[in-house]
């Protein structure tokens, strides 16, 4: 088995992968953009682009650590369990002590009890933190709303806060 870098040409690889477990919905030049602030890890076997590590780099600067955090981890269905999850966690472990980070984070939705076993087994452990997600905004702010891509906060950081 080959882990490699994604790239730009790999998006329709990351997107069948990805849609397995996940909503898709970004279009080829988003996928550009956002491999621009993450690293994409591509696992091949047998000339199948079979899994994916999406990951980010985060620099905490008021707590002084840096971060590594895997936004998505997936393996096609009918390649788990044979250990491809594993070599992923295995590379992103290797490129966190490479790159000198504090820890390895992620988060997983309370039902995916297969991912929670998966993780614990790869020396994973779980924190007392509850992830808390707003998402009335769009309809107290800005009477509904459909999706938008958000290119450039200027003019949002040049308004004076109230």
């Amino acid at each position: 088995m080959l882990i490699r870098f994604a790239n730009t040409n790999d998006y329709i690889a990351i997107k069948n992968i990805v849609k397995e477990s996940f909503d898709f919905k970004a279009l080829k030049d988003e996928f550009a953009i956002y491999l621009k602030e993450r690293d994409i890890l591509l696992a091949i076997k047998d000339d199948k682009e079979v899994a994916c590590a999406i990951y980010e780099i985060i620099q905490d600067i008021f707590a002084g650590k840096k971060v590594l955090f895997v936004n998505y981890l997936c393996v096609k269905k009918e390649f788990r369990a044979l250990g491809i999850g594993k070599a992923l966690i295995k590379k992103i472990k290797q490129i966190a002590c490479e790159l000198g980070v504090d820890s390895i984070e992620l988060t997983c939705a309370d039902f995916r009890q297969n991912s929670h076993q998966f993780y614990l087994a790869n020396d994973f452990s779980v924190k007392k933190t509850k992830v808390f997600i707003c998402e009335s905004f769009k309809n107290e702010l800005m009477g509904g709303g459909g999706r938008s891509t958000y290119k450039n906060n200027s003019s949002i950081k040049n308004k004076d806060v109230a």
